[in-house]
Formats: structure tokens, C-alpha cells, sequence
């Protein structure tokens, strides 16, 4: 589970604001994929019924990278906070670098595209 959230860089407020009009099961390519004994994992950014971006996890053959293996039913985490209200633009996260850091994994985001963040979790 993700249990540390950092803003690691303040906000950047424009005097415009523009929102394009919000498209349903829409996902975009994430993270850099690593090589894992299991196959290729991957966190992708995608929207649902809520139009909500969340990051959720992919999984695809070594032998044959372009085979989907496994793909989460849930997403990693939900947004912390509510961005849209905070900055009045689109509340949601967009997953951009995982990293592995001792026994620690570190997935950096973006949010409400206002704040660039850090997501933690610790392996048991």
C-alpha cells in the first residue's frame, strides 16, 4: 500500500486555465517498464467512470513485450487530496518514474498539473 505522499515541488499558478473536454477508459503509457522474473512491469495513467486519472500496473511477456500477461483491476492509489479543488483544474494523478531505492519504491507524479509528488512504498 502507498503510504507516503510528498509534494516535492510548490505549485505554479497561471492566470488562464484551460480544460479539455474529459474522455471516458482513457490510459497513457507511464513509467519506465523494469524487468521483473514475472515479465515487464509497467504503471500506466488512465480515467474511468469517474474521469479521475489514476495510476494503475501492467505486467507483459519478456519473450513477447507487446503480450499483456496481467493488468490491475484497481488502481495503485487514489488522488491524496482533491487537486481539482485545490488548483480548480482537473483533479488527478499522472504517473511518470518508479524507482526501486533499497527496499523502498518510489513512484513520482504529477497532480492537477500544479505539483510534481512522490508516492513510497515500503516492501515488507
Amino acid at each position: 500500500m502507498w503510504s507516503v505522499v510528498i509534494v516535492l515541488l510548490p505549485p505554479v499558478f497561471h492566470n488562464s486555465l484551460s480544460l479539455f473536454p474529459i474522455l471516458k477508459d482513457f490510459m497513457e503509457a507511464g513509467t519506465n517498464p523494469l524487468v521483473t522474473e514475472e515479465g515487464i512491469f509497467m504503471v500506466y495513467s488512465g480515467w474511468g467512470e469517474d474521469c479521475v486519472y489514476k495510476p494503475g500496473g501492467v505486467v507483459f511477456s519478456k519473450d513477447d513485450p507487446g503480450k499483456l500477461l496481467q493488468r490491475m483491476d484497481k488502481p495503485l492509489f487514489e488522488p491524496a487530496q482533491d487537486w481539482g479543488e485545490k488548483f480548480g483544474s482537473a483533479n488527478h494523478v499522472v504517473a511518470e518514474s518508479l524507482v526501486k531505492h533499497g527496499g523502498s519504491w518510489l513512484l513520482y507524479y504529477g497532480a492537477a498539473d500544479r505539483v510534481c509528488c512522490l508516492a513510497i512504498w515500503e516492501e515488507k
